[in-house]
């Protein structure tokens, strides 16, 4: 399973492998109700709501 947006942005992966992390972001399907980040896949969200 991969790691979801909390522990990424943990571990800087937004500054290190900036374009792996746009594909992550780039037009969201899905919003966390947690911490409200968002996603194009709810694998990578603790608990993902979808935008439509």
């Amino acid at each position: 399973m991969p790691k979801q947006m909390c522990k990424l942005i943990k571990d800087e992966f937004h500054l290190k492998k900036t374009k792996p992390f746009v594909k992550l972001v780039n037009e969201p399907h899905f919003f966390c109700k947690k911490c409200g980040r968002v996603s194009n896949k709810k694998t990578y969200l603790c608990k993902p709501v979808d935008l439509e």
